[in-house]
């Protein structure tokens, strides 16, 4: 299993949001090795709780310049806990759906889990110029970073804000338990973008 450094994922944050304010979206396809309820930086004392309040406090600096950090919830199947930096209350937390709109077993959600996408059997590129199909989290995460891309390019002075609430008020309902969490639908986003003037800076 590969793995990472989380010092190494806060620094590469912390580059984009000091030298590239062109880059308006981040997937982070990458899941700590332990889950967490609620806005996880909002924390005191227990492990992983300064990782948190970093990767907290430089994806609101991302957000507050209009950039969305998109983040696999986890795929340890949790109702009531996600992944870091998924449990960050600005980053835009993914979960993950079956082809038939059901929510993956694998997944992780929570009450603050913004969004689902397809994370089941997706084929995509794989090594040496093949293909591969893989199931997870990290497979929902990229189609909603994609669908935010999509959305920023047709209307480039919306607000992180405002891509957020076109993705998630033009998803299709999902129930999950007493839940109902959106699923991605991006043509009926990118519709919704061409009709809200009002979530553009200045509109």
């Amino acid at each position: 299993q590969n793995r990472g450094l989380f010092s190494d994922w806060i620094a590469a944050l912390d580059w984009i949001a000091s030298e590239r304010p062109d880059v308006r979206v981040v997937n982070m396809s990458l899941v700590s090795d332990r889950d967490y309820a609620g806005d996880c930086e909002r924390c005191s004392g227990q492990s992983g709780c300064t990782t948190n309040r970093l990767f907290g406090e430089v994806i609101d600096r991302l957000w507050a310049r209009g950039t969305l950090v998109v983040a696999a919830s986890g795929n340890d199947g949790r109702g009531d806990a996600m992944s870091a930096p998924a449990c960050v209350g600005r980053a835009v937390s993914v979960g993950a759906v079956d082809g038939a709109d059901g929510v993956a077993r694998f997944s992780n959600r929570s009450a603050t889990l913004d969004l689902l996408a397809p994370g089941v059997a997706i084929v995509s590129d794989g090594l040496a110029g093949g293909l591969a199909s893989l199931s997870g989290t990290s497979m929902a995460a990229p189609h909603v970073a994609g669908a935010a891309a999509l959305l920023l390019a047709a209307r480039p002075g919306l607000t992180a804000d405002g891509v957020l609430a076109l993705l998630t008020g033009s998803g299709r309902p999902v129930a999950d338990g007493a839940r109902v969490v959106p699923r991605l639908d991006a043509f009926a986003a990118l519709g919704a973008a061409m009709r809200a003037p009002e979530l553009v800076r200045g509109g």
